[in-house]
């Protein structure tokens, strides 16, 4: 039997053959002493199934032609691997901008009324969106097909719907450029029982509106989104009053070696990065953010430990400014004692003589050092020193996502 086992490569046609020789030699060990009728289930009966099932060409060519031809896994069907290649040119420009082109309120009903230095979040559409593609895609196999260009009308050819070419990290393979694109799948993949909207990619799902001159005139500003984190002070009654704040990239308790970065964008853990961006004329932006609304509402009961998250638009900390602040109090604060350096205003100076700066022109007040050494710079002492009380320190503001979606 080891022979025959060995060569039909098939577990059940040898469990057959192992099953007939059984009957055989317990049911007729005296097939020599006496005449005994020839058993009802023969060999032929049954090894036939097995062997039509192993002859079957559907399932014997498929892997001889798999054994000699080779091609794409991408190009490979999943119901027949018989199926013909289905190829055809890919363009990866971001179809947004061809609907932006055409009508600006495909994008959002009201956009142009979006106010001046605004902004707002909003949930993307994928059935829209999917609709949008795979009408783009029927519409340009009936232009190859009306020009007589050599393709498969099955083809995909627009996968991609927002621009992603400011991602982080950018794609340095097929596997990770297959990720960004929008269109999870080629169209002739798709059945008839899916529905719209399922085959859109799920990475982004909140979309950031923001309008005006800020990422016009400072287009180096990071915009991203962090975790909240809840903390609280005495509320005066002998209780706490609980409030959110952003997420510290290293809290003051932390040493050094717990500030991890995220393996994949390279940002402190949690920090989301824009996966899309998109631009209106003149001054509208928007941003795609790996968050759903839920996520990023969180809720607004501490007990819940789901504080949700802040959108953080930041000034780069490379972009070095120097000068004073504007008061916020009149007269202005008093710098000697506890304050700072960095608190200087405009008000603590007497420009009625002159308008600018000078190092003779000392401020009303001044900071005092707590150590009993001097170790602040004095106001017209060195360059350096200067160029350390006038450093401007990038600014970074942060609004939570429960101020800019509705609690429904």
């Amino acid at each position: 039997l080891d022979p025959l086992y060995a060569l039909s490569g098939s577990d059940a046609t040898a469990e057959a053959l192992i099953a007939h020789f059984a009957t055989l030699y317990n049911n007729y060990q005296g097939a020599f002493d006496e005449t005994l009728d020839w058993p009802e289930v023969t060999l032929a009966a049954r090894l036939k199934p097995h062997i039509l099932t192993q002859l079957d060409p559907e399932r014997t060519f498929p892997g001889y032609v798999e054994s000699r031809v080779g091609r794409p896994a991408e190009l490979t069907s999943t119901r027949d691997v018989l199926e013909p290649m289905v190829v055809g040119p890919v363009f990866d420009e971001p179809m947004f901008e061809a609907l932006r082109e055409e009508d600006l309120g495909f994008i959002f009903p009201g956009i142009s009324g979006v106010r001046d230095n605004s902004l707002g979040l909003l949930e993307i559409n994928p059935s829209m969106i999917e609709a949008y593609m795979l009408g783009l895609n029927h519409e340009m196999s009936r232009e190859f097909l009306w020009r007589g260009y050599p393709c498969d009308v099955r083809a995909t050819y627009f996968r991609q719907f927002w621009d992603v070419s400011g991602h982080l990290p950018a794609p340095t393979n097929q596997a990770e450029r297959e990720a960004l694109y929008d269109l999870t799948s080629a169209i002739h993949t798709w059945t008839p029982s899916d529905t719209l909207g399922s085959h859109i990619n799920t990475n982004s799902s909140l979309v950031l509106v923001l309008r005006g001159e800020l990422l016009r005139r400072f287009p180096d500003t990071f915009v991203y989104m962090v975790p909240a984190e809840w903390e609280n002070e005495s509320d005066g009654a002998g209780g706490f009053r609980y409030f959110r704040r952003p997420q510290s990239f290293v809290k003051p308790d932390q040493a050094e070696t717990n500030k991890e970065l995220d393996p994949v964008t390279g940002a402190p853990n949690g920090i989301k990065l824009p996966t899309f961006h998109a631009h209106i004329e003149p001054d509208i932006t928007l941003l795609g953010f790996d968050l759903t609304a839920a996520q990023a509402i969180g809720d607004p009961d501490h007990t819940a430990a789901l504080p949700g998250y802040f959108l953080a638009i930041q000034e780069p900390p490379m972009s070095i400014r120097f000068g004073l602040d504007n008061s916020e109090s009149d007269p202005p604060d008093d710098l000697s004692g506890t304050g700072k350096w960095d608190d200087l205003t405009w008000e603590h100076f007497d420009l009625s003589a002159s308008p600018y700066l000078s190092t003779s022109n000392a401020p009303d007040s001044t900071p005092q050092d707590p150590t009993p050494i001097s170790t602040l710079p004095s106001w017209g002492g060195d360059p350096g020193g200067m160029a350390s009380i006038l450093y401007q320190r990038p600014v970074r503001i942060a609004i939570h996502a429960d101020d800019l979606l509705p609690q429904s």
